[in-house]
């Protein structure tokens, strides 16, 4: 059973990862949602992204 949650783990922190990449990166659609659906700025983005 410990396994299990070993590799859900995983998957989630694979997750996180690559989401925290994307904003740091600076892609242009994380940067659209930032912006202009949260009107947060690119500088916020990169600390969320850390």
């Amino acid at each position: 059973m410990i396994w299990m949650l070993r590799i859900i783990q995983g998957f989630y922190s694979v997750a996180f990862i690559l989401a925290g990449v994307k904003k740091v990166t600076g892609n242009q659609q994380q940067i659209h949602v930032f912006t202009e659906t949260f009107g947060y700025s690119v500088e916020f983005m990169y600390i969320v992204g850390v």
